[in-house]
């Protein structure tokens, strides 16, 4: 029993905000290639804790933060994306996170998901004032949207849910976890709820 709950232990950690400063070495997962890095922050405000998480980009060239955004999304099948075409661009209309590793479902209470823009709220753009390893402390409300940002190395992108149109700055995430750490938190828990009922 002790090695089990140590076991969950170790995994749970990776789930946990430090009281440390977030860097991009607390990043555990990225995607894409190239000598320049950036970091995605999307906090959901609601739903299960931790509910506002990271991701690391590299890159090489002119790279936008919708681009971060789509490529992460690409590569990582835990977040869920809709970006809507408006007249004046692209707004991200929708964002969902599966937590459990069981599938996104925007009806599954154990993941994260938020939509809206047109009434119940949107997903406000945050960047850095300036660039560098460590979260950016404060955040800045963006005046573009994210086809209008061009990342630098260092830079900080937080997708902020602003419920009824109030926004606020992400909070201090979570790194995102490996994939296969979901994946064997997930057994683990289930394994142990079996073990239970015998």
């Amino acid at each position: 029993m002790t090695q089990r709950l140590t076991l969950c232990a170790c995994l749970v950690t990776g789930l946990t905000v430090g009281a440390a400063a977030f860097t991009f070495d607390s990043i555990t997962q990225w995607t894409g290639t190239g000598p320049l890095r950036a970091a995605l922050v999307i906090d959901w405000k609601v739903g299960p804790t931790p509910t506002s998480l990271a991701w690391g980009y590299r890159f090489d060239g002119t790279r936008t933060g919708i681009d971060m955004v789509t490529d992460v999304a690409a590569s990582d099948p835990r977040l869920f994306l809709e970006i809507t075409q408006y007249s004046f661009g692209k707004a991200i209309t929708a964002l969902g996170y599966d937590r459990d590793g069981d599938g996104f479902d925007r009806l599954d209470s154990s993941d994260l998901y938020q939509s809206g823009f047109e009434s119940v709220g949107y997903f406000a753009y945050y960047l850095d004032g300036t660039p560098g390893s460590v979260l950016p402390n404060p955040w800045a409300e963006s005046g573009t949207g994210g086809e209008g940002r061009t990342l630098t190395d260092g830079s900080w992108d937080g997708w902020s849910w602003a419920p009824g149109f109030s926004a606020s700055a992400p909070s201090t995430p979570t790194a995102v976890p490996e994939p296969g750490t979901i994946v064997a938190l997930a057994v683990g828990i289930t394994a142990m709820r079996r073990r239970r009922r015998v």
